[in-house]
């Protein structure tokens, strides 16, 4: 009997070697692994299964890691996005950051260096899934009383018109006495 993966990695750098070592280190720690090298081969894989974290390269000669991440979350906003890079600066960290990167961590890293950056995009990623269904469940519930709002709303013309009516009705008997009794006088 297999466990269940703790996550779905997509797993994206132009240098197989290290796809193919991130793959294999991760899939031992549990994880579901799909590693690609090139980035238009990753897109494809996001559109036709979820995954749960894409850890990129920052630089590919195809699209760079940055352009991967924002294409990514297009797709799938619930995705989670670690950049990863040999050559990191302040610069690329704030920008990879800024078009939502959780994370920016430099290569060559150690197993330990990564294991609580993906328990933390994991937590992230869970409070995006809950977000995204309350968001739902409040949309729906939304709809269900604009729907009893507008039933109510008719009903309430309606209870206007009949009282109308009756009113009606009922004033008809009360002006033909009141013309019989101004007719006495």
């Amino acid at each position: 009997m297999h466990a269940e993966p703790l996550a779905r990695l997509l797993i994206v750098d132009d240098e197989a070697p290290q796809v193919t070592a991130l793959c294999r280190t991760l899939k031992a720690e549990g994880y579901a692994t799909t590693g690609f090298s090139l980035t238009s081969q990753a897109l494809t894989a996001l559109r036709g299964e979820a995954f749960d974290i894409l850890i990129t390269d920052l630089a590919m000669p195809e699209m760079d890691g940055i352009s991967l991440l924002r294409a990514a979350s297009e797709i799938d906003p619930e995705v989670v996005s670690i950049v990863m890079t040999g050559h990191g600066t302040i610069g690329s960290a704030v920008e990879a950051m800024k078009s939502g990167a959780l994370d920016y961590i430099l290569k060559p890293f150690n197993l330990n260096g990564i294991r609580p950056v993906l328990a933390r995009a994991l937590a992230i990623r869970r409070l995006r899934q809950e977000n995204s269904a309350l968001q739902r469940r409040v949309q729906k519930h939304t709809a269900e009383l604009e729907a009893a709002n507008r039933e109510l709303s008719a009903a309430n013309r309606e209870l206007e018109a009949f009282a109308y009516s009756v009113s009606h009705d009922l004033r008809a008997p009360l002006r033909a006495i009141d013309e019989i009794g101004r007719a006495n006088v």
